[in-house]
């Protein structure tokens, strides 16, 4: 059996600690709306900030590594492309995987042409880990995300899941907290 080796090449990536301090930091900017909305009436102009894709892409990255995800490619390198594609993954054969990172915390999201081109789609759903405080996270990932999407579109999650629905999506809940440590 071969040993698995990971390279990262490109844009560096962010570590668990660092991840796990942003995902904090996310939170208090969050929590700190809400509380304020409950004081202010005028603080319902404040708009939630929007998810830096940073977070998603590099816990999406770290997951692959880790084999927490997509653990069954035969995947021996990743890297952050932004280019071609969020991560760009080799096999042991030499192929290049294309993988599209998706993530909200509100329930919809725009597919751009590199998004339905990519060799998978991964969709994080953010929503308990910013809002809720909760550690759990949903994750789809969606091969040949293009058998689903013929052009660009908006899509809620729930018509997502609908779309995707037996054509071989995998779906993980992860505890981001315990992963994290």
């Amino acid at each position: 059996m071969q040993k698995k080796t990971y390279k990262i090449k490109e844009k560096s990536p962010l570590s668990k600690g660092e991840i796990s301090r942003l995902v904090c930091l996310i939170r208090e900017f969050n929590d700190w709306i809400i509380n304020k909305r409950k004081e202010n009436k005028l603080a319902e102009l404040i708009q939630f900030p929007k998810t830096p894709p940073q977070l998603s892409e590099n816990l999406a990255l770290q997951l692959m590594i880790d084999g927490e995800i997509l653990n069954d490619h035969n995947l021996v390198s990743f890297r952050l492309d932004n280019n071609t594609a969020d991560i760009i993954a080799t096999t042991n054969k030499g192929d290049e995987v294309t993988v599209e990172i998706k993530a909200t915390v509100k329930d919809f999201q725009s597919f751009g042409l590199k998004d339905i081109k990519a060799n998978y789609l991964i969709w994080m759903d953010l929503s308990n880990l910013i809002l809720r405080n909760i550690g759990s996270i949903n994750i789809h990932l969606l091969p040949n995300p293009g058998a689903f999407f013929s052009k660009p579109c908006k899509i809620g999650l729930k018509p997502f899941l609908v779309q995707t629905e037996g054509g071989k999506r995998t779906d993980y809940i992860i505890d981001i907290f315990q992963y994290l440590k």
